[in-house]
């Protein structure tokens, strides 16, 4: 599969079959989500791996659907056969840069995890599995149901198995409309 293949056949998949996810392949794209870029290759990420049905439960009662934290769980995560909790650690940023910079930890840290999560997701499509990329959780219910320690927070899940069905890509901006030149507008 090209690289152009791989990126357009990407899609966030929320419906998978109860085929197992291999030990090989979950390292395999742990591997390559942590050669993902990072700040001062700080890597300030740290992953759970989650199988258990109990607790892939615990973790899908503190999600939410949108961008209402009252709304019903996002119940389709517990069908993934795994589930990969993508925690990070912002007091390595705060040690190396120190608290004249605190003011862009945040967007730092954020944006390393983002770069690792893509790696994530694309390593998904090179190895014919499916996930989808979830933040809509509750902070404090989530670090409890995953017995976080303090300083360690919770970013994303990343539900991964392979696809129930195929799923079309969903519409986007066309990319003439969002590129400008020199300046913005």
């Amino acid at each position: 599969m090209t690289f152009n293949e791989i990126v357009s056949s990407r899609r966030s998949i929320r419906a998978y079959t109860d085929k197992p996810v291999s030990d090989e392949q979950i390292l395999q794209l742990l591997r390559w989500a942590h050669m993902a870029p990072s700040g001062g290759n700080l890597c300030p990420w740290e992953f759970i791996v989650i199988r258990d049905p109990d607790q892939k439960k615990a973790v899908t009662k503190t999600t939410y659907r949108g961008n209402d934290e009252n709304a019903a769980p996002q119940d389709w995560i517990e069908q993934a056969p795994v589930v990969i909790a993508v925690c990070g650690n912002p007091g390595k940023i705060m040690t190396r840069y120190g608290a004249k910079t605190s003011k862009n930890i945040e967007g730092a840290f954020y944006q390393d995890i983002g770069a690792l999560v893509e790696n994530f997701l694309l390593g998904a499509v090179e190895l014919g599995l499916a996930s989808c990329y979830v933040i809509g959780f509750r902070d404090a219910e989530i670090a409890q149901a995953l017995r976080l320690t303090e300083g360690i927070v919770p970013v994303a899940l990343l539900p991964l198995g392979y696809a129930a069905q195929p799923s079309q890509a969903r519409p986007r901006a066309e990319l003439e409309t969002i590129i400008f030149n020199e300046y913005y507008g």
